[in-house]
């Protein structure tokens, strides 16, 4: 994978989190819950990417490398 590769692919997966989080949190807490608490979507998204970083640097993922 090339750096712009990299790149590339860093802002797809950041605006997943994004995208995910604001459905699950807003489906929780209600319509615009999300938006009125960014640290709450802050928090939700950083779970996400150190979860995904746990996963792939123990080996559970299959297919990476």
């Amino acid at each position: 994978m090339t750096g712009e590769q990299a790149m590339k692919q860093a802002t797809e997966t950041a605006h997943y989190y994004l995208v995910s989080a604001v459905r699950m949190i807003d489906c929780e807490f209600g319509e615009g819950y999300a938006k009125n608490n960014p640290a709450v979507l802050a928090a939700f998204i950083q779970v996400c990417a150190q979860d995904y970083h746990t996963a792939a640097s123990s080996g559970v993922i299959s297919g990476l490398g």
